[in-house]
């Protein structure tokens, strides 16, 4: 286990990587028309983690491209979509998430790094 991974409320990065590592953090807004029972789904290179409302912290490789993907699922529906691709970097970064009124789209936007 890497040392940011041990880092308290960080999700480690799951597939093999052995070069340098940051953190990605992804503030889920919940907004909207978005019901009570509806929850966030965070992709990391095709790795899906089911997460509450609010700042998420994953590990990620620093050295290649990372992909995110954010969307918010129901009982029976999925909304507010968004990726990115991430570029290599050594600089850790924050992104937020809301889902656009009355779409199945989403809005995935880089803000200022994230206080740990």
């Amino acid at each position: 286990m890497s040392e940011l991974a041990a880092t308290p409320g960080v999700i480690p990065y799951v597939d093999y990587h052995d070069g340098p590592r940051r953190l990605v953090t992804i503030v889920c807004e919940q907004g909207g028309l978005i019901s009570g029972n509806s929850r966030p789904v965070i992709s990391i290179d095709g790795r899906a983690y089911q997460v509450m409302y609010g700042p998420v912290t994953f590990e990620v490789p620093a050295d290649r491209n990372v992909h995110i993907g954010v969307h918010v699922t129901g009982s029976q529906t999925q909304t507010g979509l968004a990726s990115t691709l991430l570029e290599p970097g050594g600089n850790d970064e924050s992104f937020g998430h809301r889902v656009r009124s009355m779409s199945v789209l989403g809005e995935l936007t880089r803000m200022p790094p994230y206080a740990y």
